[in-house]
């Protein structure tokens, strides 16, 4: 009626072997899956990391070039105030010349122009400073956020054991052969 499977009609020392083969490929495929999954995290991560590095890299080539653009900028504001200055220097000085005002109090306006002058430059270098110094402030966070980032891409992977697979087939294979002294896979063959 039932027709018993050909493994279960085999002799116990038949399914113990076969209880152990199957552990021992147990066990040799779970530390295969895990060092391939080890593996990939691992691969994940460096290309993660690479691509961290180059998103901070461009974002800091981005706030240098910024510092730069603004640098020129400021330059060309001091060559225009430069400029202006001598232009309101120059028609001021003619103005009072053909007025017949000269000696001191000539020397006293064409002062007065000169400190105009210097305290925009000085204002607009301060300006660059500060400017200057939020960026290189920028910059030193954007490296700190990178490092906590790749930190944090970069976290432990849990590598497989050689000898935790070993033990498992160890313990299986005591479990297999207290079963085949227990009888479970059927009667012990008479001992001679």
């Amino acid at each position: 009626m039932f027709e018993i499977l050909p493994l279960l009609a085999c002799e116990p020392m038949t399914l113990l072997g076969a209880s152990l083969a199957i552990s021992a490929a147990s066990a040799a495929s779970g530390y295969a899956a895990q060092r391939n999954q080890a593996k990939a995290v691992e691969g994940q991560q460096r290309r993660m990391g690479k691509l961290m590095m180059e998103e901070s890299l461009l974002d800091q080539a981005d706030m240098r070039q910024r510092q730069v653009q603004m640098q020129e900028a400021t330059r060309r504001e001091q060559m225009d105030i430069a400029r202006r200055t001598d232009i309101s220097k120059s028609t001021a000085t003619l103005s009072a010349l053909e007025s017949g005002v000269g000696g001191a109090a000539l020397a006293q306006l064409q002062g007065e122009y000169l400190q105009r002058e210097a305290e925009l430059l000085y204002q607009t270098e301060q300006q660059q400073d500060s400017a200057s110094y939020q960026i290189d402030r920028d910059l030193e966070r954007m490296r700190l956020s990178s490092k906590a980032r790749m930190a944090s891409n970069y976290r432990p992977i849990n590598q497989p054991s050689a000898g935790a697979a070993a033990l498992q087939f160890g313990g299986q294979a005591l479990e297999a052969y207290g079963t085949y002294k227990a009888g479970g896979f059927g009667e012990l063959p008479p001992k001679k």
